[in-house]
């Protein structure tokens, strides 16, 4: 299974803040139709990175009127992220009943969930794409509010209501999963403050081997109660 992990650094403490991750979402869903159905989209769900890969099958049970009353494993993705996010796709997606001499009954179908995550970037200069960009939220304490000052001019981009300050980072991983590279700061924020605390939180995440590549991080800093 693969896991982003954010740990806790004695500069970010002191800095006063609480982490949340989620990753991008990008559906990568192919689905096979034995019955008349329409599948819900199933993206990449929080926690992965966005370019993970692997195929899932569900097996989904309908009553008459073609709603789910129960779903199975069938094949697992080999990632216990994935396999949750296809389980939980098949069982709000709306399904047509099966056909026994022209009535509707009780039937039972196999899904393909499949996600086809394509290469990292090989450095930070490169165009960016959907699936290396993640984004981490960092809610300040008031006491580092009041210590952010904006002393150069913020970016144009239009910030996600309660941040008052995004900066982008960009970390290149290697295949055992270790950052290789130091991390680069490719957006500043508008205030050095949350810049130097955004390159920090970088240096602190943990990656999966097996996905080496660039990848951009979003670091969204909001207010105590936003």
């Amino acid at each position: 299974m693969r896991k982003r992990v954010v740990a806790f650094c004695g500069v970010l403490a002191a800095f006063g803040a609480e982490i949340h991750a989620a990753g991008s979402e990008e559906s990568g869903t192919r689905t096979p139709q034995p019955v008349e159905v329409r599948i819900k989209p199933c993206g990449y769900p929080p926690g992965t990175r966005g370019d993970e890969v692997g195929t899932a099958v569900v097996h989904v049970w309908m009553d008459e009127t073609g709603t789910p009353t129960k779903t199975s494993l069938s094949t697992s993705s080999g990632s216990q992220l994935l396999d949750a996010a296809a389980l939980e796709c098949a069982k709000k997606s709306t399904w047509g009943p099966g056909q026994s001499q022209g009535k509707p009954t009780a039937s039972e179908t196999d899904t393909k969930f499949e996600w086809t995550g394509t290469p990292l970037t090989e450095t930070c200069d490169r165009p960016v794409r959907r699936n290396s960009v993640l984004t981490t939220t960092v809610r300040l304490i008031p006491e580092a509010v009041a210590r952010v000052a904006f002393d150069h001019p913020k970016p144009d981009a239009v910030l996600p209501a309660g941040v008052i300050g995004q900066s982008v980072i960009c970390a290149c991983i290697d295949e055992l999963g270790n950052i290789k590279d130091p991390v680069k700061l490719v957006q500043e924020s508008g205030s050095s403050l949350l810049d130097t605390q955004a390159l920090e939180i970088g240096k602190t995440m943990v990656y999966a081997a097996g996905h080496p590549g660039c990848l951009r991080n979003a670091i969204n800093f909001t207010g105590p109660h936003d």
